[in-house]
């Protein structure tokens, strides 16, 4: 069994949900793949450029509202899924969704400033005060120790760190300081190496990691097969996988 803790909706609800049966999938944590108005393509070649334009941000930040509502909308009442929205500091529609049972933050799709992080603050407040558990995007020039800080300052709250994605070596560093915190877990898509699960057990951390593949297409599949693979392959116990492949999951999703 697998609780994946960082997936989109890229695919038809019905082939979303075929991959589930096939991979063996109880729950997901569920998240939209729309950029509004805009393409795929215009909306990756945006991320390389941490300020946003104007186009950008009102033919996609400020559509989420929007976004966010369609996707709830096709997978309410289907258990397994676990719907969780896209925020950001740039819509102003967002607090009827500081309530869903996780709610994520991507700052290389958002107008990524200096000041972001101060700038979500009023965002993960909402969210910490309704029960939802805060998940944030790291790597690919967004650092990890930020979310200590925020943990820290929210401390009656739960923070994911969205992938194990490693920029340089102070990645690693900073999350195992961030991980050290009573608060905060780690979703472990992008891991470098089984080493790195390993390092993480062995540091007592191994209720702090929860398994995730960021699907988001077919063609991303298997991710899912290979993160699992890279997990199973890591030299700790095989109740210790199982806690990383769902029973941390459904601890903090309970």
């Amino acid at each position: 069994m697998i609780v994946d803790f960082h997936h989109h909706l890229g695919v038809s609800l019905d082939e979303y949900l075929g991959v589930l049966d096939r991979n063996d999938i109880i729950r997901s944590v569920l998240m939209p793949y729309d950029f509004g108005l805009l393409s795929e393509k215009d909306a990756y070649l945006a991320s390389f450029n941490f300020e946003k334009s104007s186009e950008f941000v009102n033919g996609f930040l400020k559509r989420l509202d929007i976004i966010n509502e369609k996707l709830l909308d096709s997978v309410k009442g289907i258990n397994k899924i676990v719907f969780t929205p896209w925020l950001s500091p740039m819509c102003d529609n967002l607090d009827s969704f500081t309530g869903a049972r996780v709610v994520k933050f991507v700052p290389v799709f958002d107008n990524f400033t200096p000041d972001y992080f101060i700038r979500i603050k009023p965002l993960v407040s909402d969210s910490v005060s309704n029960g939802a558990i805060v998940m944030i995007h790291t790597g690919w020039g967004v650092p990890v120790k930020p979310i200590a800080k925020l943990a820290s300052e929210f401390p009656d709250g739960k923070f994911v760190i969205a992938h194990m994605k490693e920029d340089s070596d102070l990645y690693a560093k900073d999350r195992l300081e961030a991980l050290s915190l009573s608060n905060v877990y780690c979703e472990a898509s992008y891991l470098p190496h089984p080493k790195r699960i390993s390092q993480y057990v062995s540091a007592g951390l191994g209720k702090k990691l929860l398994f995730g593949s960021d699907f988001r297409k077919l063609d991303d599949e298997q991710t899912i097969r290979g993160y699992k693979a890279m997990l199973m392959e890591s030299d700790i116990s095989i109740e210790k996988k199982y806690d990383i492949l769902f029973n941390n999951a459904l601890g903090l999703l309970a």
